[in-house]
């Protein structure tokens, strides 16, 4: 039944032209049990989905290494209500920006911000804040010239407030490329690995 309803929703989609196409696979306990494919790949070439067609990842990184974060959490490795501090100190310090100035934080930021959204965290491009903005492109910390590595990305974003208090708004942002250094520290491992 419930694949079912995911075939449906998937339809919907792709006829209300919400999406071109899809591809879903349901896998429990290491079997591939559900796969749908429907809509265009190609909505020129009138070209349909199959099981085989490649899409394009980008952004697709979030769910991927958030799904990463999940599985530590499964391990019992990382908690979700983990204080980012705890495995980040670079950001242990770090404040709000307000109309009033910079205030603390009313409470720590958390793993489960990061993995939200919700971290206080912006992109530099995407911010109303024209002096986070401005930190943000000085510190380098989207790397959009010069590659840094994730320790110093930290060590700079630590000088930087947030733009929000941690959990009380949704903002795409860094948050999950924080969420992945986090990851690395705690596996100690390379995200890539």
């Amino acid at each position: 039944a419930v694949f079912t309803e995911i075939d449906a929703v998937c339809r919907t989609f792709a006829e209300k032209e919400k999406i071109p196409g899809v591809v879903v696979g349901v896998v429990e306990g290491g079997e591939l049990r559900h796969v749908t494919a429907l809509g265009l790949a190609d909505r020129e070439a009138s070209r349909v989905v199959t099981r085989a067609t490649a899409f394009r990842i980008a952004s697709m990184t979030k769910p991927i290494v958030t799904t990463a974060a999940m599985m530590l959490v499964e391990q019992g490795k990382l908690r979700l209500n983990d204080l980012v501090s705890t495995w980040l100190p670079e950001l242990k310090n770090l404040k709000v920006e307000t109309a009033q100035g910079d205030v603390d934080l009313v409470r720590p930021l958390l793993v489960h911000d990061l993995m939200r959204h919700t971290a206080g965290l912006v992109y530099a491009g995407g911010t109303k804040s024209e002096r986070i903005r401005k930190l943000y492109n000085e510190l380098n910390i989207e790397s959009r010239e010069i590659d840094i590595s994730g320790d110093e990305m930290l060590r700079n974003l630590g000088q930087i407030p947030l733009a929000h208090q941690p959990g009380t708004f949704w903002e795409y942002s860094i948050a999950v490329d924080v969420l992945g250094l986090l990851l690395e520290r705690v596996a100690q491992q390379p995200l890539d690995d």
